[in-house]
């Protein structure tokens, strides 16, 4: 956004744009030689519209933040690039401490909070008011500091396994159905969305179920 904010032209967009693309199928989710697919989301108005990524594409992509701040924001001055690209890999190295999987001890947790003040300074240093969103504010504000101080690693509370089925569900409505059955033609039951889904459901999870049973028991 801070990028898209220099451009004056749509050909500075579309430059802009272009870069992303390419940092991000060749430097990130892919390689030179295999280029992943990816495309930067852009409103009808040619305006920015909301990036969203599962988690595994979340951690690579903070992961190459930094570097992506050096691809983007060569029109500001060495100075303030160096202080963007520091403030990107604090960051990053906090959401990687959010992210672990093991409990964390007192000292840790203290550690922690560390981390997000120094990060949090720079941050709305750069960014001011606009870059306070809630979850920037969770941070800050030491929110999860008193989660975690309360109820521990809140990993095991996370959703993710119901994001992943969400998006399976949604590649078999868009993939194995006619997406509102046969218009009607042979009753109500052929026309919706839910029951067909549910049934291809119920029968993945008693696949998973009996396969996990059968693995147990050997």
């Amino acid at each position: 956004m801070k990028a898209w904010g220099y451009c004056l032209t749509k050909a500075d967009r579309d430059e802009l744009i272009k870069a992303v693309e390419e940092y991000i199928i060749t430097g990130v989710f892919g390689t030179e030689t295999s280029q992943s697919q990816w495309k930067l989301p852009v409103t009808n108005e040619s305006e920015l519209d909301q990036v969203s990524f599962t988690a595994w594409r979340v951690r690579k992509v903070l992961g190459k933040l930094s570097d992506l701040a050096r691809v983007l924001l060569q029109e500001q001055t060495p100075d303030r690039l160096v202080r963007w690209q520091q403030m990107l890999t604090k960051y990053a190295n906090t959401i990687k401490i959010a992210f672990q999987h093991e409990d964390f001890t007192d000292d840790k947790i203290e550690i922690f909070q560390d981390y997000i003040d120094e990060w949090y300074y720079d941050y709305i240093e750069l960014v001011g008011l606009p870059g306070i969103t809630n979850y920037m504010h969770l941070l800050g504000a030491s929110h999860l500091y008193h989660y975690i101080k309360r109820w521990g690693n809140l990993y095991r509370y996370q959703q993710q396994g119901w994001e992943m089925k969400n998006e399976m569900i949604s590649s078999f409505v868009h993939r194995g159905t006619r997406r509102g059955g046969a218009g009607g033609k042979y009753g109500d039951a052929h026309t919706s969305r839910i029951v067909p889904v549910m049934q291809w459901y119920q029968r993945s999870i008693g696949r998973v179920t009996e396969a996990s049973l059968f693995f147990y028991n050997t």
